[in-house]
């Protein structure tokens, strides 16, 4: 059987561990897999790459007028690699890589949408980009139902392009609890008190982690040892959102701009506290499912792929932009041990069944082929 020469384009990513698992589970039998790389947010992504053996390639797209260069730069490396498949992440990655394999005769161009309303909502010229990302693809992957309504209802016209495929979790890495690592991440931080109310969330009004923090305020006052922990900690809310924890004495929280071993860092929390302001700001939002994974409780409102699997068996979920109800939460969880287990426990069997990492290949897979 002729292999099938597949490329994917990155750039301007956050985490990576899900690129690195594909690359490993990818049948090389029937694929050649190589990457193009078009900012040095990969970095980290490639030296693992190429450690494994995978071809990859550098660019250096710093800004917009970059990408007529970097389109003619993808171009040529599709020809050399006799690409037949590409598949693109994220805004930049998608403009560039989707115009250069048109250009190339690619016949097959997928790209994955990773974001819900941001572009309606507050970039209206990104909506133009996104019309154009989809005007190229061949293949529109969506995350979430709500992605899917948004493509299909606000931009229109790719109705028949979409497929919905969750994205998938090695569900083991996050289950196995390494006694040794949780502590020396304990140390490292210094997150000797309880509860520990873990938070991954980027400094983002749609966020919510103003609500989480004046919940917290509320907790300290019966646990005064209780620490908030808020990693992936900037963003364009970086400044109100310090002034806020200002409220907090200073030994009672801690912010993580970046943790490399997410995993093991929650398994450092008691409780998991995520809190979008709607439903539709979050167009998946994996760390729901990390964190069920991960077998620690979830108070959450529902927005993106929560909505189509999250309930009161699974988490306790509160209302949106409520900091009495997420105080409430978890205090449930602090005084009610069985409630909790039951919880954890439901919450591990539905990820399970519903974002297996073996799921999402098949269904990668299919469309690959097809």
């Amino acid at each position: 059987m002729k292999k099938i020469n597949l490329t994917y384009i990155l750039c301007s990513i956050g985490g990576y561990h899900q690129y690195i698992w594909i690359a490993d589970t990818i049948d090389k039998n029937r694929f050649n897999l190589s990457f193009i790389f078009l900012d040095h947010t990969t970095d980290t992504l490639k030296s693992i790459l190429q450690q494994k053996g995978f071809v990859c390639y550098q660019l250096q797209i710093i800004s917009k007028k970059d990408f007529f260069k970097g389109i003619f730069q993808v171009r040529k490396i599709f020809k050399k690699e006799k690409t037949t498949i590409v598949h693109t992440h994220l805004v930049n990655a998608s403009l560039v890589g989707l115009a250069a394999a048109k250009l190339a005769g690619v016949k097959k161009r997928i790209h994955t949408r990773h974001h819900a309303n941001f572009h309606h909502d507050h970039f209206k010229k990104g909506v133009y980009l996104d019309n154009v990302i989809n005007y190229l693809s061949t293949n529109i992957i969506v995350i979430s139902k709500n992605v899917e309504n948004i493509v299909c209802t606000k931009e229109k016209f790719h109705d028949h392009k979409i497929s919905l495929i969750y994205h998938g979790i090695q569900l083991a890495e996050f289950e196995v609890a390494n006694t040794n690592k949780i502590q020396l991440m304990k140390e490292k931080y210094k997150l000797n008190g309880f509860p520990i109310i873990g938070m991954v969330s980027r400094y983002e009004e749609g966020k919510g982690v103003q609500y989480a923090i004046e919940a917290f305020k509320q907790i300290i006052t019966e646990h005064k040892q209780a620490i908030l922990v808020i990693a992936n900690a900037y963003g364009p809310e970086k400044a109100r959102i310090s002034k806020l924890l200002q409220q907090v004495p200073a030994d009672n929280y801690i912010e993580i701009e970046y943790e490399k071993d997410i995993k093991t860092l929650y398994k450092c929390f008691d409780i998991f506290v995520h809190v979008p302001t709607d439903k539709e700001y979050e167009a998946f939002g994996q760390v729901y499912i990390e964190a069920m994974a991960a077998a620690v409780p979830v108070v959450c409102t529902l927005s993106g792929i929560a909505c189509e699997y999250v309930n009161s068996n699974n988490a306790s979920v509160v209302d949106y932009k409520n900091a009495d109800d997420i105080a409430r939460a978890c205090n449930r969880f602090l005084k009610d041990d069985i409630y909790k287990q039951n919880i954890v426990l439901t919450a591990k069997n539905d990820v399970a069944k519903i974002f297996g990492f073996e799921k999402m290949m098949s269904e990668l897979n299919a469309l690959y082929l097809s």
